[in-house]
């Protein structure tokens, strides 16, 4: 989708986690990742998952070594949790993993997740899965999960089943609602300083080197005013 000379864009390594290409005859698509997350949030789980036991797929009659069955599944669950299940087929890649194979190890699993710490987002799927399609869980999971985990997943449901995208922006005015004053100055600061993070949006407008990568910031405040503009003529409309 982009020039491949961007894989030596030496700010794109650093903020983004990877890069896609195309076969538009074939329609065929693959992500060609560095890292499986992009933010600090998650640097725990792209060391760890890759640490815990591997195991190898045969394509192409070449072995590739892939994520052992049970960490795949952490995996699948930190990534669909963290894009708040947008995709139902997120939700049954989980459900056909863990009724196809009996041999799951559920303690290096959740063993893995309190060491990645992230335990919320591992349950929160689960509990997805287990409402939308009555995936069978190990009892011992299912009495992991509070209630915390239990009202998070049920307000995500009912925004799923009216096909409603949540949206950062969203999420963040809905917050502020809830928060005093000096909670509220800190949300907004948090909120503008995330608005000026660089993203691939930015890099892949132009090409620079690493010793201009900070023009990226002009164009990062360039589309945040941009985008400002365009929804306050649409509100006015």
């Amino acid at each position: 989708e982009h020039d491949l000379k961007f894989l030596k864009n030496k700010t794109l390594l650093k903020i983004a986690k990877d890069i896609t290409l195309s076969n538009e005859a074939q329609n065929i698509h693959i992500e060609l990742h560095w890292r499986l997350f992009s933010g600090k949030m998650f640097a725990k789980s792209n060391l760890r998952l890759f640490h815990e036991t591997q195991t190898q797929s045969i394509i192409n009659r070449e072995p590739i070594a892939t994520l052992d069955h049970s960490i795949n599944i952490l995996y699948l669950l930190l990534h669909g949790s963290k894009h708040l299940w947008e995709r139902i087929e997120w939700i049954v890649d989980i459900d056909r993993i863990i009724r196809m194979r009996e041999d799951i190890d559920w303690d290096l699993m959740m063993n893995a997740a309190k060491i990645m710490e992230i335990e919320p987002m591992v349950y929160l799927g689960l509990e997805m899965t287990q409402t939308v399609f009555e995936t069978p869980l190990p009892e011992r999971i299912i009495s992991n999960i509070d209630e915390n985990i239990k009202s998070a997943q049920q307000e995500l449901y009912k925004q799923i089943k009216k096909n409603v995208i949540l949206d950062a922006n969203q999420l963040f005015l809905h917050d502020l609602a809830d928060v005093g004053l000096s909670q509220k100055k800190n949300k907004l600061l948090d909120f503008i300083l995330k608005r000026l993070r660089l993203t691939t949006n930015e890099v892949f407008v132009i090409n620079l080197p690493f010793a201009l990568s900070g023009l990226y910031y002009i164009i990062s405040i360039y589309n945040s005013i941009s985008d400002h503009m365009s929804q306050k003529r649409d509100s006015c409309e």
